[in-house]
């Protein structure tokens, strides 16, 4: 599968997702800052419009759309 540029909006923007001890981790900018977290923990995120941003993109996520290699991670 090759990597797809996930969409994003004026606030949110997923760059990619790699997976690491069993979990998706998803490295993104919010408002132009880095944030980076787990897909486990998207319950806990209280940010509903993020939550409603990164549902949509669930099923790409967990197929690994966005997934970078493991070489470019480092």
């Amino acid at each position: 599968m090759s990597f797809k540029i996930p969409p994003f909006t004026s606030k949110y923007k997923l760059i990619a997702t790699y997976r690491s001890n069993g979990d998706i981790w998803l490295a993104m900018l919010i408002d132009e800052e880095p944030f980076n977290f787990k897909w486990s923990e998207l319950d806990s995120i209280q940010d509903l419009e993020l939550k409603n941003y990164l549902f949509s993109l669930q099923s790409d996520i967990e197929a690994g759309r966005y997934e970078v290699e493991e070489s470019l991670k480092n």
